[in-house]
């Protein structure tokens, strides 16, 4: 039956824009030295032959293929409270996720009210998550590369409206942008 309900805009899909970046315009940037010796947050070394290396590989091989079967790119890892380990995961997952030749992951920092990729991978955010969201710096200027297989999105700050920031539509429209630009197989 008719309604006068009026039905939520459907977001229009994006074809890459010419003036975007592309993945491989976007700049390298080689992790920090803190990161494998003096972090708080462990990071999985792909060369160990370790149990923790084994999970994160055989959640990044599940992964890709559920992913792969239902047309998914976006994956958002979340905890019931802060200290949980979603840094923790996100980060591992991503860096098992990047050992895929020829794949291509962003791992975003949307732990708007604790950013903690940046201190991780020891490399300095160019700018606030919620600029980048709200549009208001450019693609190219906000995303790096650390290797040809892994592009982050990296915050330099807390955001006291974190809630309200990823529910924007502007959100929705930078991360689609994103998306149409780079051509990631997963984004975290």
């Amino acid at each position: 039956q008719p309604s006068d309900i009026s039905q939520p805009a459907v977001p229009k899909s994006y074809a890459p824009d010419t003036n975007l970046p592309r993945w491989h315009e976007l700049d390298h940037i080689e992790p920090g030295t803190s990161r494998k010796d003096d972090t708080a947050l462990p990071v999985v070394d792909a060369s160990r032959d370790s149990a923790s290396v084994r999970a994160f590989d055989q959640l990044r091989t599940r992964l890709r293929q559920i992913t792969q079967e239902h047309g998914w790119t976006n994956i958002g890892i979340t905890t019931p409270t802060s200290g949980c380990g979603n840094t923790f995961t996100a980060m591992n997952l991503a860096l098992s996720l990047s050992r895929v030749k020829g794949s291509r992951t962003v791992l975003m920092d949307f732990n708007l009210r604790r950013p903690g990729i940046a201190k991780a991978f020891d490399i300095t955010p160019r700018g606030s998550m919620r600029d980048f969201l709200m549009g208001h710096a450019p693609i190219g200027d906000h995303m790096i590369k650390v290797s040809e297989t892994l592009a982050l999105g990296l915050n330099n700050c807390a955001d006291p409206e974190a809630a309200e920031t990823l529910q924007s539509p502007e959100t929705a429209h930078t991360m689609e942008r994103m998306r149409a630009a780079l051509q990631p197989e997963i984004v975290l």
